[in-house]
């Protein structure tokens, strides 16, 4: 895990990155390091790590990988419902494998807008 999440701009949005890949985590970290309103404020390898980190910090949103070794990106939305209160969640895939989507859109609370539903 790399950030503190203690440190910052309040004003900002605090994004946790969660993906076992280190090469996504840097490079979803350096496109949103380019917007003044967002502030990443760790990156976790792992649903575990993630599920502590928010625990201890606050998070106002979490990009989490669906598909990861260990505890899943399903198991780790869960696990951050469970928390109450807790961040909003944006799940991020490169697999468009149905059962993944039909998982995450039972976890989720509220609705999925209109533009980032999965195409037919």
């Amino acid at each position: 895990m790399s950030g503190d999440g203690k440190h910052g701009d309040d004003a900002a949005l605090r994004v946790l990155i969660v993906d076992d890949e280190r090469l996504i985590r840097l490079g979803l970290a350096s496109v949103l390091g380019t917007d003044p309103a967002i502030r990443v404020v760790a990156e976790c390898a792992s649903g575990e790590e993630a599920l502590g980190f928010v625990r201890g910090h606050r998070v106002d949103v979490v990009l989490l990988d669906i598909r990861m070794t260990g505890m899943d990106g399903l198991r780790t939305l869960e696990g951050l419902r469970r928390t109450g209160g807790g961040p909003r969640v944006l799940m991020v895939t490169t697999f468009g494998e149905d059962a993944y989507v039909a998982r995450a859109n039972r976890a989720r609370r509220g609705r999925v807008p209109p533009e980032v539903r999965r195409p037919p």
